[in-house]
């Protein structure tokens, strides 16, 4: 990262992303199921950021990808999470490309099964009137 040209720098920051999403992908999607006794939201949290705020499309894509597959792993457990999750997702959904929006509707779809409608409701409402 010492190149003084910003994108050279973009580049950098944006292919260690990629990677580490690149390796982490296959083990979020390919675990049937994740034994909920650790804490995922050293995980979680930097992913729905990316998911929110990255501009890059294919990071923003890996990302939903590994948030699918560790909600499907987790089932019921992810619940702490998916509110995260949704609202990032639903950040996102504004972006053009058909192939973006039916992995974040993949991701939402994954992790609505852990959580009430009502409570995420809820959540969303008070994410909008802060914004």
């Amino acid at each position: 990262f010492r190149s003084k040209q910003w994108y050279q720098r973009r580049v950098a920051i944006t292919a260690g992303r990629k990677e580490a999403l690149d390796a982490l992908l296959p083990l979020a999607e390919n675990t049937i199921k994740i034994e909920p006794s650790h804490d995922f939201g050293s995980v979680v949290t930097p992913l729905a950021k990316i998911i929110a705020k990255d501009t890059n499309i294919v990071v923003c894509q890996l990302a939903a990808k590994c948030l699918a597959g560790i909600a499907k792993g987790l089932r019921k457990s992810y619940g702490n999470y998916a509110k995260e999750t949704i609202i990032s997702c639903l950040a996102k959904y504004k972006e053009k490309k058909a192939t973006v929006v039916a992995i974040l509707s993949d991701c939402i779809d994954s992790a609505m099964d852990s959580v009430r409608l009502f409570s995420l409701t809820l959540s969303i409402l008070k994410k909008k009137m802060n914004t």
